[in-house]
């Protein structure tokens, strides 16, 4: 049997462990959650730097499109690792840079239209003055009429031109392909400009594999796309200067014709080449020497072509000359059923 005293001390004694243990136990749990304050607070800043690096480009490009929106694309977005954001950085400055160009292009372009119509009508109107108040003596009449006269043909080229875009754009020309002889075509297109031709003295190659060529396309659409071709030819040939077509077979395998109009002259500089289909572009070279295009030509040529899920492109020696060239799809003589 146990005395009082005894049974005192062992409950004191536990209460102290009790007590200890408590401590013990707290401390831990204070120890835990600093450790959890300090590893969320780390972790809050590891997220902040992450989310910022992700979330900078994108404020960039926000800024940046808001930027377009004013009409200035001369903002770049920084490009910063090589991952999904870095490419999207990438891709949205050749956004921009296709943007720039587009929106020069078309400064020029309206810069060349507006030039284009003022001219003629202030010529126009200029002359019919001063026939109407008599400054232009009776005798002369005739003379200046023909100036008139060559000057409205020229408006009237420019809105046929404009009008072609249009329909182009809207979707209205519709291709309707048939078989037909190319080399026949294209020698209907050189007799349409043989006095052209002949006002130059320019020498004429028209060379083929086959006399008889067949392809499978829109008759009109590649007469237009020929006579486009071999007009600037002529237009950018020297007196005495040579224009060549060549119309060549590339075999069974490949199933193409190769149409090819080459002329010499000042070609065409390497700066120019890769803008020379896009729509409303017009080089110095061309501004200097033509006077009634508004370079829309060659891109509808491309844009036939493409619809015939065709080819086309140029080669040129700045200085020497240059060669168009696009295919068609060869048609064999004994499948032939329209012929033009």
């Amino acid at each position: 049997m146990h005395t009082p005293h005894v049974t005192e001390k062992t409950s004191v004694r536990r209460r102290s462990e009790s007590v200890a243990t408590d401590s013990f136990v707290n401390q831990i749990i204070n120890t835990v959650i600093l450790n959890c304050l300090w590893v969320l607070a780390a972790a809050m800043v590891i997220v902040y730097f992450i989310t910022e690096k992700t979330i900078s480009p994108v404020r960039a490009m926000s800024r940046a499109a808001k930027s377009f929106e004013l009409g200035r694309f001369d903002v770049r977005v920084p490009v910063k690792g090589r991952d999904e954001v870095g490419e999207l950085a990438v891709a949205f400055n050749n956004m921009a840079a296709s943007l720039s160009i587009n929106d020069e292009t078309q400064r020029t372009f309206l810069a060349n239209i507006s030039h284009d119509l003022r001219t003629p009508m202030t010529t126009i109107a200029g002359f019919i003055e001063g026939i109407l108040d008599g400054t232009i003596p009776d005798d002369q009449h005739k003379y200046y009429l023909n100036i008139v006269f060559a000057e409205t043909n020229r408006l009237a080229r420019l809105v046929k031109t404009m009008f072609e875009i249009t329909r182009i754009q809207s979707g209205e020309r519709t291709f309707n392909k048939k078989n037909f002889d190319v080399c026949e075509m294209a020698r209907l297109v050189l007799i349409t400009l043989e006095q052209k031709i002949e006002d130059k003295k320019l020498d004429v190659e028209f060379l083929f594999d086959n006399e008889k060529t067949y392809v499978f396309a829109d008759a009109d659409a590649i007469h237009q796309v020929l006579q486009n071709l071999c007009e600037n030819a002529i237009k950018f040939t020297p007196e005495n200067g040579l224009i060549r077509i060549n119309i060549a077979d590339t075999g069974d395998r490949d199933k193409k014709i190769l149409v090819s109009v080459f002329n010499t002259g000042t070609g065409i500089a390497a700066g120019d080449i890769p803008f020379l289909f896009n729509r409303l572009y017009k080089t110095d070279r061309s501004r200097g020497l033509d006077k009634t295009g508004v370079g829309l030509g060659l891109f509808i040529v491309k844009t036939i072509i493409d619809a015939h899920e065709e080819k086309i492109w140029v080669n040129s020696e700045y200085e020497k000359n240059c060669e168009f060239t696009f295919t068609l799809q060869k048609i064999h003589e004994t499948n032939i059923k329209y012929r033009i």
